[in-house]
């Protein structure tokens, strides 16, 4: 290696930032310091803020003989060599490194290693450059092989299973025999097939899927199979259509084959810009534009006006009843205040580095937060002075957490003490807490999980097995309970049996093509179906009827809805109790009247609710009349009710702590008198989740695990709970109860499709055992509305208000708080109903029904754009009966519960697999089936469990800045989560993974501060987070065109000044290229003319972007699309306009080209590439491929 002595350094500053909103302007200086080699010109030092002891970051670089980055160090400055005095406290970090090794000829990165020297290996194809092969380092391997063009072929993963990719021309072009449809009047060109296969190559294991295109390489229509669980499958569609200018127009809701399809279509103003959204069920969403002005208007009638500065900074929304929120900026674009209409602010403070330092809220106090030279956060102190601190290892994991009453350790790689974690590089192996929590993880010689042991009051044991398939097979839950799950022959997940008796207990007959279940039959006879509109994928109905057996033609559900244009429901009807119910909304879409007309309730019952600008209720007819601290600057918690006058007299109060948590209710007779039996108190655990809550004569607390999830309850009523659930996300698992009278309930839940279909009770008493099955029956919001029993019969039946109070099923309301189920605690939208105290528990908050709102202030703030979700207490945004919240944090509407639908139907739920190993990033499957519709493709397992959790939990203690920062907690920062899912985009890819899930995966490990474990644990990930934390934005072992512009210590000076205006930001070359000559393509407007002639669409591999701006255009993308012969991607350096008459343009563009190898393996210096130039929004809007072959200089080396 070489050290390139003497060595140069250049100082660069970003001075006088000054804001664009007057009343807050202010200047900044930030400073990074750059080292070059003398002699070649590499980056081989960069600094951040070199000056500052607690803010300096330093990262090294060494090369070898060819250029190619070897190793990359970060530590603190040191005070050596011009650099800051070594810092004290927060800020000092462990120095830690990454490294690559390159093969003989310096072309190829054959392996890397991170700071903990794990590695992993590759091998290369020397013709294109392709990876033949990954090991990570668990020792498993992951092959590919590639066809003549460089086209990847086959993918063959460690337990053998296989992807195979075809390319067919379509019949009629270039010989091709493959039938293609002609969709929006275009026909198709050639055809990408997709099969995952068995370990044999032969047998399919899911859908077959395909992408269609048309000759200008747009996609026209995905294919997928359907759901095969009657033995046939229907093709699945969805087709895009194009206009004349290449915009995607019109788009269609999946179809199968023979069905209608209805169609999204889209129309833009001349510049491009979409002004009108209309959907396949009639309705219209419009955009209109006035200079930095836009108006959004719903098919609601219902508008939404955003004003932006001239850097594209949201300065004011208002909403739909004219009510203003308001935003401030710092030089570099941190938000640093948002103001409501009542003038109550919230004040975001941050240090030179962008980390936000100190939050002001008006409903949580103020709260403060410390970091480390990496900006990882390392210490949070809350409104009542609570301290938190976190430590990380070298890797950037959280390993622990120490709170006032709980500490909380994580170890990965191996067991605490250093016992061996098989296959576990990477993955976590056991979590702690002081309280007495340990939990152990296992994993197979593949590195899947397998086992979780718990320790909490005595020991818990989990397990999964797996099929040739690497599908989950068998589940066992710590009572014994264990499942066996059986998929059709296209991998779809089509029944849930006992293990043990083969006894039927879920089955899925049939799926719309959206994922959708139409029909499932459980294991007591009950046949279930749901209805959904096409037009719009909205629940109308769900009939269940008991069909054989000694209960036939019970009807155990049978319930319609009706939505407005929004998606508001406006009506719900119970044919089974003769009752109609209907619902009116403001311009808010805040529920503003229920009306329940049935039988049992004469005349028809109406409640009214009425709100302020914020989101408080102000007035319930049921309840009462609310009051609100008075709002303003200075208003401390203006979002919490402080008192509510009962409309029957009398009146309640509220007071809360300092961190906005609910400390006592008390209630008041009209004479002021206290009530005696009446009211409540409240405890909260340094980490703001319920410790101790009571009510006279009742009491319950309840203790956390070290991701904050609930896992006991003690009750003075009903003893204790075991809680080994998921997450805080609502996932059920595996709940235990230990009765006062010493007797212990089991309770095992079993999850198909995204939903708890049944449970297995297992009750001992007296040295008997006895188990029976119910089966729980959900409505739209998947509250549990009926329960049966093995033989199909209607065993309880369940129902509740708007805000989730429990009511009779007939109708009338229940004022006295009589009603407590017999066979679950689970109800209003699956969570557990605390009855005892009037209270739910939804897992991260606790919510009380009665008075619609919140315990305690939700820690974010999920839309910083909308003035309602500021409101800490608010449930759902006072939209209950359309949106639900699994984690107590976010609220989620029908869109989600539809993209969970979706997910379900190609994922087995949490009963199959991950549920029972602890905090598994799992979000990007739902994440990624949102992303990908209906077409999914591959058959996998996990569910929406521990990844929110994670990220729930991590976000917690390493919060969002920028607006996100609105959270209330500390910036380990969204950016820089969104910088590991791209980072994890790349690693995904080049381990022949998916983009998408190595992208989210990647995310929420950065976001959660390894809380979770990692999607893919062989793929090395952490040496993509090393090149982030070393400041570069590549990764490590790039290209030898790098200068202090590519890295991040260049982009911490200009990304927040020019944060809406997208900058030429260059990056390093692909580590797998070498660039090593410079050349000059000019391309003139003739040559796009004989584009059809000159490219073969099939050959797409990879694209690339830059955005620049010129003077004769608007902002163009240009993307590398396929490099023809050989090599990869060359640089991004921008074109430039030499030329200025339309028709005459021509564009020259400089760039750093991969020498490639002849057919004798020697390097020759004639490279071929494609480039295609999408001309977004400039004089005309077109595709267009050019295809150039030049000779280029050879860089001496």
């Amino acid at each position: 290696m070489n050290s390139y002595l003497p060595r140069r350094t250049v100082l660069l500053t970003l001075l006088g930032l000054s804001l664009a909103l007057p009343v807050s302007a202010a200047t900044a200086t930030r400073t990074s310091a750059f080292t070059y080699d003398a002699t070649s010109g590499l980056l081989v030092k960069e600094i951040v803020e070199p000056d500052n002891s607690d803010l300096c970051l330093v990262t090294e670089y060494l090369y070898d003989g060819y250029g190619n980055k070897v190793s990359a160090s970060t530590r603190n400055c040191n005070g050596t060599n011009g650099e800051a005095s070594a810092p004290t406290g927060d800020a000092v970090i462990a120095p830690r490194g990454t490294a690559t090794t390159y093969d003989a000829r310096g072309q190829f990165p054959v392996s890397s290693s991170n700071a903990l020297s794990q590695s992993e290996t590759k091998t290369f194809d020397p013709k294109f450059g392709n990876v033949l092969s990954l090991t990570g380092p668990n020792g498993l391997t992951t092959t590919w092989t590639y066809d003549g063009f460089g086209r990847k072929t086959l993918e063959t993963r460690a337990d053998g299973t296989q992807t195979q990719w075809e390319y067919l021309y379509c019949s009629g072009v270039n010989n091709g025999s493959a039938p293609c449809p002609t969709v929006g009047g275009v026909s198709g060109a050639y055809v990408i097939v997709t099969t995952p296969l068995a370990s044999d190559g032969v047998t399919p294991t899911g859908p077959v899927s395909k992408t269609y295109y048309d000759s200008l390489d747009r996609p026209t229509r995905s294919e997928t199979q359907g759901f095969d669980g009657t033995g046939a499958s229907t093709a699945l569609y969805q087709d895009t259509h194009y206009d004349s200018l290449g915009r995607p127009y019109k788009k269609s809701r999946p179809y199968y084959a023979g069905q209608s399809a209805y169609w999204t279509t889209i129309t833009y103003d001349s510049l491009g810009r979409p002004i009108q959204v209309a959907d396949a069920d009639g309705t219209l969403t419009s955009t209109a534009y006035n200079g930095l002005t836009s108006t959004v208007t719903n098919p609601g009638n219902q508008t939404r006006t955003t004003v932006k500065n001239s850097q594209g900074q949201v300065v004011t929304v208002t909403d739909a009843q004219n009510q203003t929120l308001g935003f401030q900026y710092d030089p570099f674009g941190n938000l640093t205040r948002s103001t409501d209409p009542q003038g109550n602010i919230v004040v975001l403070t941050y240090d030179l580095r962008g980390r936000k330092t100190q939050m002001q809220d008006p409903d949580m106090g103020t709260w403060s937060y410390a970091y480390n030279a990496l900006g990882q956060l390392v210490r949070q102190t809350d409104a009542q002075g609570q301290v938190s601190t976190l430590a990380y290892d070298t890797l950037g994991r959280l390993v622990s957490r120490s709170e006032a009453d709980l500490i909380s350790a994580w170890y990965y790689d191996t067991y605490k003490g250093g016992g061996a974690c098989a296959k576990g590089i990477g993955k976590l192996c056991q979590a702690e807490t002081s309280t007495g929590y340990n939990r152990t993880h296992s994993y197979d010689s593949l590195g899947r999980a397998t086992g979780t042991t718990t320790q909490i009051d005595v020991t818990y044991t989990s397990s999964v097995t797996y099929d040739a398939n690497g599908r989950v097979a068998t589940q066992t839950y710590p009572g014994g309970v264990s499942l066996t799950h059986v998929y059709t022959a296209l991998g779809y997940l089509k029944e849930v049996r006992d293990a043990a008796s083969n006894a039927l207990y879920w089955q899925a007959d049939s799926l719309d093509a959206e994922g959708h279940l139409l029909q499932q039959t459980y294991g007591n006879n009950v046949q279930t179906q749901h209805t959904y509109n096409p037009a719009n994928g909205r629940l109308t109905g769900i009939v269940a009827v008991t069909v054989a057996g000694p209960m036939a033609g019970t009807s155990v559900q049978n319930l319609a809805y009706q939505y407005d244009s929004l998606g508001n429901l406006t009506s719900r009807e119970d044919a089974n109790q003769t009752l109609i119910e209907s619902f009116t909304y403001d311009t808010l879409n805040r529920l503003q009247t229920a009306t329940v007309n049935a039988s049992a309730v004469s005349p028809a019952a109406t409640t009214t609710f009425t709100y302020d600008a914020l989101g408080n209720i102000l007035s319930r007819s049921d309840l009462g009349t609310y009051t609100y601290p008075t709002g303003g600057a200075a208003s401390v918690r203006p979002h919490a009710v402080s008192r509510i006058d009962l409309a029957g007299g009398g009146y309640r109060t509220y007071s809360y702590d300092a961190n906005g948590n609910l400390a006592t209710e008390a209630q008041y007779d009209a004479s002021n008198t206290p009530l005696p039996n009446k009211g409540r108190t409240e405890v909260y655990t340094s980490f703001n989740m319920p410790l101790a809550f009571g009510s006279p004569g009742i009491s319950a607390a309840f203790a956390y695990g070290p991701e904050h999830q609930r896992v006991r309850q003690i009750s003075s009523s009903n003893g204790t709970t075991i809680y080994l659930n998921p997450g805080n996300n609502g996932e059920l698992s595996y709940e235990k109860d230990i009765k006062p009278d010493a007797s212990i309930e089991q309770r095992s839940f079993i999850t198909a499709y995204g939903q708890v279909v049944a449970m297995v009770k297992q009750v001992s008493s007296g040295g008997t055992t006895t188990t029976v099955v119910r089966y729980l029956h959900r409505d739209n919001l998947s509250s549990t509305t009926t329960v049966t029993d093995e033989a199909g019969a209607v065993i309880e039946r369940l129902a509740y208000e708007p805000f989730g109070k429990r009511r009779f099923p007939q109708g009338p309301t229940d004022p006295n708080n009589t009603l407590v189920p017999l066979n679950t605690e689970r109800g209003f939208t699956n969570h557990e109903h605390v009855d005892e105290l009037g209270l739910i528990h939804m897992n991260g908050r606790v919510y009380d029904p009665l008075i619609g709102r919140f315990v305690s202030p939700d820690p974010f703030i999920q839309d910083p754009y909308n003035l309602q979700a500021y409101n800490r207490y608010a449930y759902v945004w006072n939209n209950p009966l359309n949106s639900t919240d699994p984690s107590g944090y976010f609220k989620f509407g029908s869109f989600f519960r539809t993209v969970v639908a979706i997910a379900a139907a190609y994922y087995l739920g949490p009963g199959g697999s991950a549920a029972l190993f602890s905090s598994q990033t799992t979000a990007a499957i739902i994440a990624n089936s949102a992303v990908a519709g209906f077409a999914a493709g591959a058959i996998q397992t996990g569910s929406l469990q521990g990844g929110l959790q994670g990220a729930f939990s991590g976000v917690l203690f390493a919060g969002a800045g920028k607006l996100a920062g609105l959270a209330g907690f500390g910036e380990d920062t969204l950016g820089r989560a969104m910088f590991h899912a791209g980072a994890g985009c790349l690693s995904a890819e080049a381990s022949g993974g998916d983009c998408g899930r190595g992208a989210l995966s990647a995310g929420f490990t950065k976001f959660v501060g390894a809380n979770t474990m990692p999607a893919n644990p062989d793929r090395l990930l952490e040496t993509i987070r090393w090149a982030a934390i070393g400041g570069t934005a590549s990764v490590i072992g790039g290209g030898k065109f790098a200068n202090g512009a590519v890295t991040g210590s260049f982009q911490y000076l200009v990304n927040q000044s020019l944060e809406k205006k997208p900058p030429f930001s260059p990056r390093e070359l692909d580590p797998e290229a070498q660039a090593i000559g410079i050349g000059t393509v000019r391309i003139t407007a003739s040559d796009f003319q004989q584009i059809q002639s000159k490219h073969d669409p099939r050959y797409k591999i990879r694209d690339w972007g830059s955005v620049f701006d010129s003077d004769l255009t608007r902002n163009y993308d240009t993307f590398i699309d396929r490099v023809v012969d050989p090599g990869f991607s060359p640089g991004n350096s921008p074109l430039t306009v030499i030329q200025g008459p339309r028709g005459e343009l021509w564009w020259e563009r400089s760039l750093p080209f991969v020498v490639g190898l002849d057919a004798s393996g020697r390097p020759t210096n004639t490279v071929r590439f494609v480039l295609r130039y999408d001309w977004g929004q400039s004089l005309s809007s077109f595709s267009s491929i050019w295809s150039v072959t030049g000779a280029f200089p050879v860089e001496k080396r």
